[in-house]
């Protein structure tokens, strides 16, 4: 894995917690892009292709890479982490050093509003941000952005 990372194909998010859970929790790896994991996904003969589970999964790849990109840039300085709670989870957790957290959760079709608002409360966030294909603007409902992924890929 650490030659992959290395050579940008991959690159991993570590757990949100201190640092006894992150070294109980696998970390997560991630595509440098979506049309690699596809790609490979397509020799491989991955049953799921076409499936709106496996357009998800590319869309959750899209918008790691776009945060990961993000984080790298010179006058960008937060961190990506993925939320390990086993109930509700959200997809993505950013933090600016010692800032609040931004909980980040990634989908295809009506996403429901439970696990951004569950992660908001856990975390005790400002507001959080789905990004999802529900939506066709950036809109703002009550403590919650929803941003369409063609939007939030333009970041």
């Amino acid at each position: 894995m650490g030659l992959l990372e290395k050579t940008h194909l991959i690159f991993h998010c570590e757990p949100y917690g201190g640092s006894a859970k992150r070294v109980k929790k696998s970390w997560k790896y991630y595509f440098a892009t979506p049309g690699i994991r596809h790609a490979l996904s397509r020799k491989v003969g991955n049953p799921l292709i076409g499936s709106d589970d496996y357009e998800g999964l590319l869309l959750e790849n899209l918008i790691a890479s776009n945060l990961f990109n993000l984080s790298n840039r010179q006058f960008s300085n937060f961190t990506i982490y993925y939320d390990a709670n086993k109930k509700t989870n959200v997809d993505f957790l950013i933090q600016e050093e010692s800032e609040n957290i931004i909980p980040i959760e990634v989908g295809r079709g009506k996403k429901k509003k439970y696990q951004i608002e569950d992660a908001i409360n856990r975390y005790d966030c400002d507001y959080g941000i789905v990004v999802a294909n529900n939506t066709k603007t950036i809109e703002r409902k009550e403590n919650v952005i929803y941003m369409p992924p063609k939007t939030f890929s333009f970041l």
